[in-house]
Parts: C-alpha cells; sequence; structure tokens
C-alpha cells in the first residue's frame, strides 16, 4: 500500500466517522448545526437555535475533534510505518494534507451534494423552510468547500509539525 492511498482510506474513514456524528447530532437535535444553513433559511427559520440544539453542538464538537485527531494519528502512524522511517515535516503534511482533502471532497460531495441539495431529506429541512430554493444553494456550499481548503492547508501544516516534534521526543527518550 502507498502513502498516498492510505491516506486517502484515512480521509473515506474521517467522512465516514463525521457523517455518523453528523446524522446522529441531527437525530437528537435538527437545529443543532444552524449556523451551517444557507442565510435566507436560517432568517425564515427565525429562531436561534434551541437549547437542545446546543447542547448537541458541543458534543459533537467534541466528537468531531476526537475522531478528526483519532484519523490523523492513525494517518501519521500508518505513514511511518510504511515508510519505514521516522516522520520528516514534509511527508506528514503531505500525509495529513492528503487525509483532509479527501474529507473535505466527501463532505462536499456526499453531505452537501447528494444530501442536503439533491436528496434533502426532512432530517435536513428545519421546520418552515420547506421548498426552499436555497436548499439547493451551489454557490453557498462552494464557498464553504474553498474555506475547507483553508482548513486542509492549516491543518496539514499542524499535523506536520506535531508529527516532527513527537519524533524529536521520541529519539530525545529513546
Amino acid at each position: 500500500m502507498t502513502i498516498f492511498l492510505a491516506s486517502v482510506l484515512w480521509g473515506l474513514a474521517l467522512g465516514l466517522l463525521l457523517s455518523a456524528v453528523v446524522v446522529g447530532a441531527g437525530l437528537v437535535a435538527q437545529d443543532f448545526a444552524l449556523h451551517d444553513y444557507p442565510p435566507a433559511i436560517r432568517e425564515r427559520y427565525g429562531r436561534p437555535r434551541s437549547a437542545r440544539g446546543r447542547r448537541v453542538a458541543r458534543v459533537a464538537v467534541i466528537l468531531i475533534g476526537t475522531v478528526l485527531i483519532g484519523c490523523l494519528v492513525g494517518c501519521l502512524l500508518t505513514t511511518r510505518w510504511i515508510s519505514g522511517a521516522p516522520l520528516d515535516f514534509v511527508v506528514a503534511s503531505l500525509s495529513a494534507g492528503i487525509a483532509l482533502l479527501t474529507y473535505n471532497v466527501w463532505d462536499f460531495v456526499v453531505l452537501d451534494v447528494l444530501v442536503f441539495m439533491l436528496w434533502t431529506p426532512a432530517l435536513v429541512v428545519l421546520p418552515g423552510t420547506e421548498g426552499m430554493p436555497e436548499y439547493r444553494d451551489w454557490v453557498f456550499h462552494a464557498i464553504g468547500f474553498a474555506r475547507g481548503l483553508v482548513v486542509v492547508i492549516v491543518g496539514a501544516v499542524l499535523a506536520g509539525a506535531a508529527a516532527v516534534g513527537v519524533e524529536a521526543v521520541a529519539a530525545m527518550v529513546a
């Protein structure tokens, strides 16, 4: 297996796990991700996130962070195992970047386009906003994807730096 393929597989695992978190959170409190809706939908919905939605959002953030860090650690450990050498900044950053980019593409294609825009199940439709054309707002989701690219770059650099730091500490301890 190549580092590239392993990184893509970790990115897909991240996509599947984070999708499960989002669906589960949506089943508990439909408005937990109110801030992720187009402005016109939020405006028509007309109320702030419910207390339950706020609690579910806090739990979702913790779960998302845990899954994200876990998958990145798994990706970097797999990369180290495949390469057979301590990770350097470039390899670690590229590996993490590929995983994060794979997730960003998953989020856009699967969650935004297929689920939110094309299928639009009742789970994602906020009460009082049924049939709004903004559920199919390609520009809103494309901008979200572009913002995700910035997160990919920052996350890749941070993961690369963390990997180099861990390798340096491990070398001092050994």
